[in-house]
């Protein structure tokens, strides 16, 4: 079963890891991670192209088995959801229901509002490692894949992995990030955004993976010294605390942005405390503006 904890190595500059302090530099580290991936890059290094289709990691590599327990059972797409009309009291999976016709999405759930939808969304970004096609390749085993609201992954939170495209060209970058469950580890805490129904199981039978409440993240771009514009002369950082709901689009990104202390009271709350330790950093309140000459290629 896939949970709080994944664990994944594409190669030695890309890692998912689980309860393993990770030192970027020596003024960034992050420990006690829980599904907590890091990624960094310089600068676009190419133009591999990404995989059309997803699939399970390998088994094992050199006789070392990998991934325990950490797969799922597929690399299909993650059924959709209908929440009204709902089946006694409770929202219900569509998978195997043909999308149109007698008995299919459309008739049985005549509003397209309420057919949820979930990407199989990217933990460490393809584009990320455009310049290495196997790792590029490798970014698509599910093991790098968690369940996120389409109008998410597509909206707010590809807001973020684009703002890390055009930054890399510029300064030094370091991705952190993660994600919190509901499970019964979890008290006092909940998520709004899914009103009524808890979502965490809704992928289970399918895939054998939980469905995220929140996911995080935190952009560092370490100091270029040497550079003649002033703001890359200074490292920089900009967190985020992300709903897993499709309310979640681009024009909302700002509104997910945090402090470094109130990710860390968040991921607390949820029973995962993390220590960033960032140095001489300056803040974001915002997103940042795309730097002159950004190439998202």
């Amino acid at each position: 079963m896939l949970a709080h904890s994944q664990s994944l190595t594409l190669n030695h500059s890309l890692l998912i890891t689980h309860s393993q302090s990770i030192t970027l530099n020596r003024s960034l580290s992050i420990t006690h991670a829980r599904f907590a991936r890091r990624y960094e890059n310089r600068c676009d290094q190419g133009c591999a192209t990404r995989a059309h289709t997803f699939r399970l990691s390998p088994t094992s590599e050199n006789g070392v088995t990998l991934h325990g327990d950490c797969q799922q059972k597929n690399g299909k797409s993650y059924p959709k959801w209908c929440t009204d009309p709902d089946v006694e009291g409770t929202p219900f999976s569509m998978e195997g229901v043909k999308v149109s016709g007698a008995g299919g999405q459309k008739e049985l759930c005549p509003q397209s509002k309420y057919r949820l939808a979930h990407d199989r969304g990217h933990q460490i970004p393809a584009n990320a490692f455009d310049g290495d096609a196997d790792t590029c390749e490798a970014t698509n085993h599910m093991t790098n894949i968690q369940p996120q609201a389409d109008k998410m992954n597509r909206g707010a939170w590809l807001k973020t992995e684009m703002m890390v495209e055009c930054w890399r060209n510029k300064k030094p970058t370091t991705v952190l990030g993660g994600a919190v469950f509901l499970g019964d580890d979890t008290t006092g805490v909940g998520v709004p955004e899914w009103g009524d129904w808890d979502r965490t199981d809704w992928f289970m039978d399918s895939h054998n993976v939980k469905n995220p409440a929140y996911f995080w993240k935190v952009i560092v771009t370490r100091a270029v010294p040497e550079s003649s514009i002033e703001e890359h002369r200074v490292q920089s950082h900009i967190a985020f605390w992300m709903p897993n709901h499709e309310s979640a689009k681009a024009s909302k990104v700002n509104s997910y942005v945090v402090t470094i202390a109130q990710l860390k009271a968040n991921l607390a709350a949820w029973g995962h405390p993390e220590e960033f330790v960032l140095g001489d950093s300056l803040e974001a309140a915002e997103v940042w503006a795309d730097p002159a000459g950004c190439n998202r290629m």
